[in-house]
C-alpha cells in the first residue's frame, strides 16, 4: 500500500533523506573529498548542474597529470565507499532522488547534499575523461554516476514540459 503512494510523498516532499547505509571509519573522509571536489569544479570550468547537464560529458579543462591527481586522489580518499554502495544500483532509488526537490545522502552521522554529490561526480567524470583512467571500482561509479544523469534526464523531460512531476504513468516509462 505504501509503495503506491512513495512517488506522492518524494513529490511533496520539501527534502528527502536517502539513506545509503551504516558510515565505516573512510566515510567522513570519502565525504570530505567529495565536498573537496565539488568546490573545485569552478576552478576548471565545468558547467553548472542541472538538468542539461547529462547531454555531453564534460572534459576537465586542465593538464592530464592534474586530472590524474584528482583521480588518485579520490582513490586515497576512498571515495568508492560511497559511490560504490549498493543503493545506487537499486531501482527505485531513481524515482526517490528524481522527484524530489532537494535531496541528502545519508550515511550513518554522515551527509552530504546531492547537489554536491553530483558536482564531485561530475569532476570525477571529467577527470577520468581527460586522463583515460578508471576508478577502483568502476561498476560502482558507473550505476552512482547512472543514477545522477537518471535525474538529470527526468527534470529536463519536466523543464521542458514533455513529462509533469505528478505524471506516475510517465514515470515509469521513463525508467
Amino acid at each position: 500500500q505504501q509503495v503506491a503512494i512513495m512517488s506522492e510523498i518524494y513529490r511533496n516532499a520539501t527534502k528527502v533523506l536517502c539513506w545509503i547505509g551504516e558510515s565505516d571509519e573512510k566515510t567522513e573522509n570519502a565525504l570530505a573529498n567529495f565536498q573537496k571536489l565539488a568546490h573545485s569544479a569552478h576552478k576548471y570550468d565545468l558547467p553548472e548542474v542541472d538538468a542539461h547537464m547529462w547531454l555531453k560529458i564534460p572534459i576537465l579543462d586542465a593538464p592530464e597529470n592534474e586530472a590524474q591527481q584528482i583521480i588518485e586522489g579520490g582513490l586515497e580518499h576512498h571515495l568508492s565507499t560511497i559511490y560504490g554502495r549498493r543503493w545506487f544500483s537499486r531501482l527505485w532509488i531513481v524515482q526517490e532522488v528524481s522527484l524530489a526537490r532537494s535531496a541528502i545522502l545519508c550515511c550513518g552521522e554522515y551527509e552530504i547534499e546531492w547537489k554536491v554529490f553530483v558536482t564531485a561526480m561530475l569532476v570525477l567524470v571529467a577527470a577520468i575523461e581527460r586522463a583515460e583512467l578508471f576508478l577502483d571500482d568502476q561498476k560502482g561509479f558507473l550505476c552512482a554516476w547512472t543514477v545522477v544523469r537518471q535525474r538529470a534526464k527526468f527534470r529536463l523531460l519536466c523543464q521542458d514540459g514533455f513529462i509533469t512531476r505528478s505524471s506516475h504513468i510517465a514515470f515509469a516509462m521513463f525508467i
